[in-house]
């Protein structure tokens, strides 16, 4: 029950409208990550989406995302929100010789940012895990182009 308070100023006598939100946690299109490579749920460059079922704390639990580029070229795979998220993306469904990179701590607070090229007409699967803490809540992810 704490009362917090947003002052917004443009610090000059400019007049107009102006924008602001507050969220609480990640925001996008609601999905939740396969639990296996034959499940992966399927996502699209440009949308944000929000899982809020995350993995259970443990080194084989997974989400895994499928994704296949209409165009070549590097593309960032994301994560956001409170959670330790830790990332890895895939050129084959295999854990052992389909990494293509990984990361834990790249993006913003404690979650996952990575870059790869990738093929167009190919298949890639971004997995994502909670790597510590509580995975009570949600995580954001996304992949963008560029």
């Amino acid at each position: 029950g704490q009362t917090y308070y947003l002052a917004v100023t443009d610090f000059r006598t400019a007049t107009g409208a102006y924008i602001f939100s507050i969220t609480n946690g990640a925001s996008g299109t609601a999905i939740s990550g396969g639990a296996d490579w034959t499940s992966a749920a399927p996502i699209q460059v440009g949308t944000s989406y929000v899982d809020s079922t995350p993995p259970a704390l443990s080194s084989s639990a997974l989400d895994i995302f499928s994704f296949t580029p209409t165009t070549s070229n590097y593309y960032t795979f994301a994560s956001t929100g409170s959670l330790d998220m830790i990332g890895a993306l895939f050129q084959a469904p295999n854990l052992l010789t389909g990494m293509l990179t990984y990361d834990n701590d790249s993006g913003t607070d404690s979650n996952f940012s990575m870059r790869a090229y990738l093929t167009a007409g190919h298949t890639y699967y971004a997995a994502a895990s909670v790597l510590s803490g509580s995975n009570s809540g949600s995580y954001g992810f996304s992949v963008v182009q560029g």
